[in-house]
C-alpha cells in the first residue's frame, strides 16, 4: 500500500461521504435530448417563416365576390326579418294579405309603412315603421341588378334565369341570389371551388 492513495472502504463501512448524493445525468432521466429540443424549435420557426401559398387572380376574385354576396345577401335578410317582426307576416304581402308581390315588397323595405303594409314615402304619426333599407334594394354582385322576383310557392331553383337580381319566395320565407350555376343556390354561405 502506497501512501499516496487512502485505503479502499470497506463494504461494511457505513460512513457517508462528504457531498452532493449520487445524481444521474440529465440526458438518463429526460426523454428529449438536446439535440431533439434543437430540431424541435428548428421546425417550428421553420414552420412560422415559410409564406403561405399566394392566392391566385381567381380565388382573389371568389373571395371579393364571396364578401360582397354575403353582405347583400345579409342587409337584405336582415330587413325582411324586421319587417316580419314588427308586421308579423313578411314583405311583399298586399296589405290586405292576398297576394305577394314585386312592387309591395320593394315599397315595404324601402319606404315607411303602417301595421297593414300600406307604404308611404314620409314617416307619418299612422306610418311608424321602417324603412328597413336605406337606398334601394341591394345590389346582386354577380349580375348588378337590384330587382327581387317574388316566386309564390314554386322551387326557386329552377326559377334562376339571372334576369332580377334576387328570387324570393314569401311563402317559404326563402331568399336566394338570382343567378346560374353554384352561387343559384347561395343561402348565406359562398359556394366552393
Amino acid at each position: 500500500m502506497t501512501l499516496d492513495t487512502p485505503p479502499a472502504p470497506h463494504p461494511t463501512d457505513r460512513t457517508r461521504s462528504v457531498g452532493p448524493p449520487h445524481q444521474e445525468p440529465l440526458s438518463d432521466t429526460l426523454p428529449w435530448t438536446g439535440v431533439s429540443v434543437l430540431l424541435a424549435i428548428i421546425g417550428l420557426l421553420l414552420f412560422l417563416a415559410v409564406p403561405e401559398r399566394p392566392l391566385s387572380p381567381d380565388e382573389l376574385e371568389h373571395q371579393r365576390l364571396s364578401a360582397e354576396v354575403r353582405l347583400a345577401y345579409g342587409r337584405l335578410r336582415g330587413a325582411i326579418e324586421d319587417y316580419r317582426t314588427e308586421h308579423g307576416r313578411v314583405p311583399g304581402t298586399s296589405p290586405d294579405g292576398s297576394i305577394h308581390t314585386e312592387r309591395d315588397f320593394r315599397r315595404q323595405l324601402l319606404l315607411h309603412t303602417d301595421g297593414e303594409g300600406h307604404a308611404l314615402p314620409q314617416a307619418l304619426g299612422s306610418h311608424p315603421f321602417g324603412p328597413y333599407l336605406t337606398g334601394d334594394i341591394p345590389r346582386n354582385p354577380l349580375n348588378g341588378l337590384t330587382d327581387v322576383r317574388i316566386v309564390n310557392g314554386r322551387e326557386l331553383s329552377a326559377e334562376v334565369d339571372g334576369r332580377s337580381g334576387w328570387l324570393y319566395d314569401p311563402l317559404a320565407d326563402e331568399l336566394r341570389l338570382n343567378a346560374p350555376g353554384e352561387w343559384g343556390a347561395y343561402r348565406g354561405q359562398a359556394p366552393r371551388f
